[in-house]
């Protein structure tokens, strides 16, 4: 049995432009943002060139034309002269916002990063007969449960599996519907579509489910610098490890193994794709091994 799990450490690099005041620019504004936002969250703000008055400083909101439709924006302030806005914002768009501020008009133009989507865990469960699948991912910006259906479809066996899928704060938890257990191995393949979702390319994620009575690889999650490794069944600790794993581009590590997961601790580099390979003979407890 020969199992490949692709752990991507993403590490998100904030580009950020600060736009000072030339043109025919209100002498009010001392700088605001411009150029490439990266993420969800990251900072949208006007700096204004004297105090802004009790009366704007109590504002909680601010009505804009974005990309010339009229919304409520949610707005906080840094200090008495600077302001921060928080846009619902949709990954790979243009946006033009405009609004007036004591009689001073503001005009933001920036551009929004690709969508990045990090796989943080991936997992089989299995309830008696049956199995479903469980992913948990971080997105870059928000993506509602519509967005989500129309950009995502799943397969097993080339056959299209139903699933639910719940987004909240950048999070999105995938959920197959349940499927029989089966004497052979099953193939579950995500695809999420860049031009749905915003994506520079295509993302697609592959995995093989448990047969029955077999000692398999089910899933993983990654951390900082450490990679959990799920089994169907507990794990000989007494067995070398590392002898069954083998990562590319290689790279020292540790594994450590309890109840029925392998721990691997090591330099692993951000934004860096291994692939990992648990080899033939691996053994559990119950004396099972994996196969080819």
């Amino acid at each position: 049995m020969k199992q490949c799990f692709k752990a991507l450490f993403l590490v998100s690099v904030v580009l950020f432009f600060i736009s000072c005041s030339k043109e025919e620019k209100s002498e009010l504004i001392r700088a605001q943002t411009s150029g490439l936002i990266a993420y969800e969250g990251q900072a949208i703000f006007v700096e204004f060139s004297k105090e802004l008055s009790k009366q704007s400083l109590s504002l909680r909101q601010i009505e804009a034309n974005i990309n010339g439709k009229k919304e409520q924006i949610p707005i906080s302030f840094n200090n008495n002269q600077s302001l921060s806005l928080s846009p619902k914002l949709k990954a790979n768009t243009k946006y033009l916002i405009e609004f007036t501020l004591e009689n001073t008009p503001v005009k933001l133009e920036f551009k929004t990063d690709f969508l990045k989507l990090d796989l943080e865990q991936a997992y089989f469960n299995q309830d008696n007969e049956s199995l479903y699948f469980s992913a948990l991912l971080n997105s870059s910006f928000a993506l509602s449960e519509e967005e989500l259906k129309l950009g995502l479809k799943l397969y097993k066996d080339e056959e299209e599996l139903s699933y639910t899928a719940k987004a909240n704060d950048g999070f999105i938890i995938i959920t197959s519907d349940h499927f029989a257990l089966s004497e052979a191995n099953q193939k579950l393949k995500f695809i999420f579509d860049a031009k749905t979702l915003g994506l520079e390319k295509d993302l697609s994620f592959e995995y093989i489910s448990p047969a029955r009575g077999q000692f398999v690889f089910t899933g993983a999650q990654s951390k900082d610098q450490e990679i959990e490794l799920q089994f169907s069944n507990k794990i000989d600790e007494k067995q070398n490890l590392k002898e069954f794993i083998r990562i590319e581009p290689k790279v020292e590590f540790k594994a450590i193994a309890f109840e029925d997961k392998i721990k691997l601790s090591g330099a692993f580099a951000p934004t860096t794709t291994y692939n990992i390979e648990i080899l033939q003979g691996l053994s559990a407890k119950d004396r099972t091994k994996t196969k080819q």
